[in-house]
């Protein structure tokens, strides 16, 4: 039920988009142009927190000297 409810959201709204992108009208663009908006508010917060975390667990990496560590010198200085 966890995975079930948000594959099925990305499945309609990929569908939909898809339809959208060969098939516009005024509906299908007013859905994709606020899809779009709601990306840009969603999406900046969850790139941030995702590269925090990234940046979170490779130092604690290499404060702890864990199996395979000097990779994560190499991820954080890339």
């Amino acid at each position: 039920m966890q995975r079930t409810i948000p594959l099925t959201i990305v499945l309609v709204l990929g569908v939909l988009f898809t339809v959208q992108y060969f098939i516009p009208s005024k509906p299908s663009q007013f859905l994709y142009n606020n899809a779009l908006e709601w990306e840009i508010v969603i999406g900046l917060p969850a790139i941030v927190i995702a590269t925090d975390s990234l940046i979170r667990h490779h130092i604690l990496k290499i404060k702890q000297r864990k199996k395979e560590w000097p990779f994560s010198l190499v991820y954080l200085g890339s």
